[in-house]
Order: structure tokens, then C-alpha cells, then sequence
């Protein structure tokens, strides 16, 4: 597996180093840790808060491109979604 190159990637991913088998309970406290944060401390913990810091110093040391002023710049545009219907089902954007 070609991700498991990098920093974290097996810890959290490849318990006891293979894949969750079909059917296994998966864990990932990171990613709960990560949801509290942000239940706690609204969208800005992952945007300009240690959520960006944390991503912006992950992608630096493994070569990414992703950086914190990039998730600071973001800016959402809610728009109406478009759907569709066929065949009984709906479909939406």
C-alpha cells in the first residue's frame, strides 16, 4: 500500500499493520478528537485554528501543498443544489 509511506498513515489505518478486514470495527480517535474540537470551537479550529496549524505543519514535513493560509483564505459559497429525478429516484447535487 503506497500511503502507508507516510507519517501516521499505518498507525492509524493499518491496525496491528493490515487493512480493517470486512466486517471489523475501525477506530480513529484522531478524527473524533478532530470532530470535538471543532463541536467545541466552531469552523475556525479547522480553518485558522491548531486544526490548520496542525495540517499545514503534517504537509510541510512530507512534502504537501496544502498550507495554513490556504485553509485561512477559504471562503464557502452556499448555493441552491440541483437535482433531478429518474427513474423514482432523486437526485441532487
Amino acid at each position: 500500500m503506497r500511503l502507508k509511506q507516510y507519517e501516521g498513515f499505518a498507525d492509524v489505518f493499518m491496525p496491528n499493520g493490515k487493512a480493517p478486514s470486512k466486517g471489523e470495527i475501525f477506530r480513529n480517535p484522531y478524527l473524533a478528537n478532530t470532530y470535538e474540537l471543532i463541536a467545541q470551537k466552531g469552523r475556525d479550529e479547522f480553518y485558522k485554528g491548531s486544526i490548520a496549524r496542525a495540517i499545514d505543519d503534517y504537509m510541510k514535513r512530507n512534502g504537501g501543498f496544502l498550507s495554513y493560509n490556504d485553509l485561512a483564505m477559504h471562503k464557502s459559497e452556499w448555493v441552491e443544489p440541483v437535482s433531478s429525478s429518474y427513474r423514482g429516484y432523486d437526485g441532487w447535487e
